[in-house]
């Protein structure tokens, strides 16, 4: 027995082990002794059959873990749209088969407002159920009632990241990563029929810009606050006013991600400047309205709804996946932090930019990772930074310490 025992012991301690396609959540917790479970099993069943009672609990706790793990890694790699709101007559026609079908497509006309830019939205003619089905991982349905002969519910749809993504790939469209993001924006009206700046809640675009919504809007704006300076900071600088950088005035918001829109009326027509900074890539946006009467509130809202499309299609430009770039890279670990190995792996599963991955091989001193990623690896780099890994790309394999 004791011979029997130690070639166990030696199977669970060898220098190194190669992998295809393994989860490090599978390999770091009780999961990963599954196979040398089996094998121990045996080995003890020929010893004492009192053991197998005592294994057969430590095997439900270990089942219940790889319930957890699957559930956690299913709600990764999914999109949710939630609290669709869906109202159908109830009578003799009424079928929940429809109800459900019609909550499938409104769910999907969300999400592909969220990843893909209008000019793609636009290529979407119809919509096809059957493969709209196809890339749906599940659904659930809440606060089901019956009022006035009507059935109202509220859908949450789970799309596949995946499915989803390789869906508009073949049709040759790019998708992007659905990422909400807070970003400052200062909206500044200059009249140069009068040379008169307004700003706050004299300016019209201020005061309108945030009853303008939509429910597949990614940035959320945070308007300036009422500060006099900012107001001065603006009249000094009224006659360069395009070349200005507005840095005494951003700095108090302490935000890489914003927008200063620069509305210029000259008569009936409108010229707009729009300094674009998202994640300290900056760009410069122009537009032009002619023939405006801004007497006419619907004018107002329709430009509003102008600039936050420019807006949205700008911050998902910045966050596309391109499925034709198919990076492999080498990520090395220090096998004993498992805290940091496990954190590494939640970061990958979250991922929209990460076509696949796997642990290579591991031994007592290391793991490595071996990554597919749909992008260039100056993105990775400070995506990764950005999470505070401490990064060494140096060498042809990349390591985390």
């Amino acid at each position: 027995m004791f011979l029997d025992l130690t070639f166990f012991f030696i199977l669970l301690v060898l220098d190194e082990i190669y992998f295809t396609n393994l989860s490090a959540a599978f390999m770091l917790t009780p999961l990963f002794a599954y196979d040398r479970f089996i094998f121990f099993m045996n080995y003890l069943f020929r010893f004492n059959k009192a053991y197998i009672t005592k294994i057969s609990l430590i095997f439900i706790f270990f089942f219940n873990i790889l319930i957890f793990f699957s559930t956690e890694n299913a709600l990764s790699r999914t999109y949710i749209i939630k609290n669709i709101d869906i109202i159908e007559p109830y009578d003799l026609n009424f079928k929940k088969d429809k109800v459900v079908d019609r909550a499938f497509i409104e769910a999907f006309k969300i999400i592909i407002s969220k990843v893909l830019i209008s000019e793609n939205l636009k290529k979407i003619n119809n919509y096809d159920l059957e493969a709209i089905r196809t890339m749906i991982k599940s659904f659930s349905i809440t606060n089901e009632e019956f009022i006035d002969n009507k059935y109202h519910a509220k859908f949450n749809v789970f799309f596949e990241k995946k499915k989803l993504i390789n869906y508009f790939h073949k049709l040759n469209i790019i998708t992007s990563v659905p990422i909400d993001k807070n970003v400052f924006f200062l909206p500044i009206l200059i009249n140069l029929n009068n040379n008169e700046i307004k700003m706050f809640n004299e300016n019209k675009f201020y005061a309108e810009w945030e009853k303008i919504q939509d429910n597949s809007y990614l940035i959320r704006y945070i308007l300036s606050d009422e500060d006099l300076d900012d107001y001065n900071y603006i009249k000094q600088n009224f006659q360069d006013i395009e070349s200005y950088d507005f840095k005494e005035i951003l700095n108090k918001y302490d935000n890489e991600n914003y927008i200063v829109s620069v509305f210029l009326i000259n008569d009936n027509n409108l010229d707009i400047l729009s300094k674009i900074s998202f994640n300290n890539n900056i760009s410069i946006h122009k537009s032009k309205f002619e023939n405006i009467d801004f007497k006419i509130q619907e004018n107002f809202n329709k430009i509003i709804l102008d600039l936050k499309k420019t807006y949205e299609d700008k911050w998902k430009v910045e966050n596309q996946i391109n499925l034709s770039i198919k990076l492999p890279l080498k990520i090395s670990i220090i096998t004993k932090n498992i805290d940091l190995i496990k954190n590494f792996e939640d970061d990958l599963k979250s991922s929209d930019l990460i076509y696949d991955y796997n642990i290579e091989s591991m031994s007592k001193n290391k793991t490595l990772f071996k990554i597919i990623y749909n992008g260039n690896p100056d993105r990775l780099i400070k995506n990764l930074k950005g999470k505070n890994y401490n990064l060494d790309f140096s060498g042809e394999t990349w390591i985390i310490r």
